[in-house]
């Protein structure tokens, strides 16, 4: 029971964390254009390079504040972020980590199976916190091309966000049909997940499964979306993010991961 207990502790304290870091995106470092989540392979808006946020399941990859995208290198210096707001965002990122890590005390002291939904609830409501003190740091150019930057991360996956379907005059039945495509490949990836938990499926066998869940997904989001809403799409991730390999933190999946992949979910607008 106590290494059920421990393990439980662990596997939530990983979910966390990867939850609150974003790469981001999103994501392994770098990656323009390219995006996948659940593990799949696939472009955003042309680049090469790797990107990512650690989430679970098909969401939204432009909810939240994006905070751990901004920590890296390559989106520091294409905002051209000074010595002063680097400092200052220096000391955020710290007090991010302090609150979970107080938070991850409190469950241990506590002696209580962890709950997950509370813990989700407190992550969401701290990065949403986080909203407010970055806008405080940057400046309103910075602002939204950070916003730009997150959406060319994002990929085609950025019309999973509802402000971007209603920029793309998205209504109807696209946002539901949109909707649907990630709500049951979010619940099929839920529960492969949960079979290799519970070991009905070998480990190994996840990859490939979560691959081919992660692709099909792809496949249809690119059906479900308009060339002229991809084009407007492209438009509004603004001029090319030069991602550099190497980079820390991983804007809004994480390769290969459960759960995890590159944002954008690698459909491409062509």
């Amino acid at each position: 029971m106590k290494n059920a207990f421990l393990k439980s502790l662990i596997v939530s304290a990983m979910i966390a964390v990867a939850s609150v870091a974003f790469s981001q995106v999103q994501g392994p470092a770098g990656g323009q254009g390219q995006g996948q989540q659940g593990g799949g392979r696939g472009q955003g808006f042309g680049g090469g390079q790797r990107g990512a946020m650690m989430q679970q399941g098909f969401t939204n990859p432009l909810a939240g504040s994006g905070f751990q995208l901004l920590n890296r290198g390559d989106v520091q210096t294409d905002l051209g972020v000074s010595a002063e707001q680097k400092t200052a965002l220096e000391a955020l990122r710290e007090k991010q980590m302090q609150g979970m890590r107080d938070q991850m005390q409190s469950a241990r002291q506590g002696g209580q199976r962890p709950d997950m939904a509370s813990m989700q609830a407190a992550r969401e409501k701290a990065d949403a916190a986080l909203i407010p003190e970055i806008n405080k740091i940057l400046d309103e150019k910075q602002q939204a091309r950070f916003k730009e930057i997150r959406i060319q991360l994002a990929g085609l996956r950025a019309v999973l966000a509802p402000e971007i379907q209603t920029a793309l005059g998205m209504e109807g039945q696209q946002k539901t049909n949109i909707n649907v495509l990630a709500r049951n490949a979010t619940n099929e990836q839920q529960q492969l997940r949960q079979q290799m938990m519970n070991q009905q499926i070998a480990r190994e066998d996840f990859g490939p499964k979560n691959q081919a869940i992660t692709e099909k997904f792809n496949k249809d989001l690119e059906a479900a979306v308009t060339q002229d809403q991809k084009d407007a799409l492209k438009k509004m991730g603004g001029a090319e993010f030069k991602a550099q390999a190497g980079q820390g933190g991983r804007p809004d999946g994480g390769g290969g991961r459960p759960g995890g992949g590159r944002p954008g979910g690698g459909a491409k607008p062509q």
